[in-house]
């Protein structure tokens, strides 16, 4: 049994092997497309983590929220989604 844990493989690998189970150049865009009986989903949880994409110094909370909504929203739009659906 593997113990291989996210910290121990990184992001990037993740993203790879993620890929394998997705549309050819699917994830160049963060998100998953799930298809259903009914219609195709474009589902997307990209988050921006402290120290890495933002710091308290550099942006105040509103600005952060707007970010992470732009951001997410983006990724959908350039991923071919004609319509969203926020879930909270």
């Amino acid at each position: 049994m593997h113990k291989e844990i996210l910290k121990d493989i990184g992001e990037k690998e993740l993203i790879n092997r993620l890929g394998k189970f997705m549309p050819e150049n699917q994830i160049s865009d963060d998100c998953a497309l799930i298809n259903t009986k009914n219609e195709n989903l474009l589902v997307n949880t990209d988050s921006l983590v402290e120290n890495v994409h933002f710091d308290e110094i550099t942006i105040c909370p509103g600005d952060l929220g707007w970010k992470a909504v732009v951001s997410n929203i983006s990724d959908l739009l350039s991923s071919g989604s004609k319509k969203l659906l926020v879930l909270q």
